[in-house]
């Protein structure tokens, strides 16, 4: 198993890449991309927080919310 990619990190150092180039034209959406991933990525740790201090697994918590949805 390989160790997992930190998105942020890889985007930050496109975005630096970019901008010492002079290359800017991509500058703005990678900087999208990387605030909505840093978004995500912190939304999802709070999640995952909640989920073990009610002591569930992280199945029994997605089961639990497509009943709630109505999800198959």
């Amino acid at each position: 198993m390989s160790a997992p990619v930190d998105v942020v990190a890889v985007l930050d150092s496109q975005i630096a890449e970019f901008h010492a180039s002079g290359d800017t034209g991509n500058v703005e959406n990678l900087v999208w991309a990387r605030d909505a991933f840093a978004t995500l990525i912190a939304e999802a740790r709070k999640i995952e927080h909640s989920i073990h201090l009610f002591g569930m697994t992280c199945e029994e918590f997605s089961t639990s919310i497509k009943n709630c949805v109505g999800q198959p």
